[in-house]
């Protein structure tokens, strides 16, 4: 799997405006410490953990609480948008919205979506969680 792109927002030290990283093949990330290296590099793990299940990562990091932004106007969720590269099935696109359930990672919506298949088969080969309904 190929990152191309990386929207984060709310997510460890990514604050509410969020960060936007397009990305190469090669992607060197350098800054003084505390700029987020490594918080990128543990966003991506998260990613990496999604088909196999992503609590284990964030257990193991202290819980989800740990994970969410805590500077002025935190949400209480985070999102994550990955543009992917995997061959032979092409790019797409994964949207993770999290929050946090008593130090637990839930998901509140997830989105994968094919961006090479044409527009008649995306909506039969994409996948929508939405979020839950709290009236239902």
């Amino acid at each position: 799997m190929l990152f191309r792109r990386l929207k984060l927002r709310g997510l460890l030290s990514f604050g509410p405006e969020g960060v936007d990283l397009p990305m190469e093949p090669l992607t060197v990330a350098i800054g003084p410490n505390g700029s987020g290296k490594s918080n990128l590099l543990d966003a991506i793990s998260l990613f990496q953990a999604a088909p196999r299940g992503m609590g284990e990562p964030v257990q193991r990091s202290g819980g989800m609480r740990e994970w969410l932004w805590k500077g002025p106007g935190a949400e209480g969720a985070a999102t994550l948008d990955a543009t992917v590269d995997t061959p032979p099935i092409g790019k797409s696109r994964h949207s993770l919205t999290v929050t946090d359930a008593g130090g637990r990672l839930n998901v509140a919506s997830e989105r994968i979506e094919p961006l090479d298949a044409p527009n008649d088969e995306r909506a039969t080969r994409s996948y929508h969680r939405p979020p839950a309904d709290p009236d239902i």
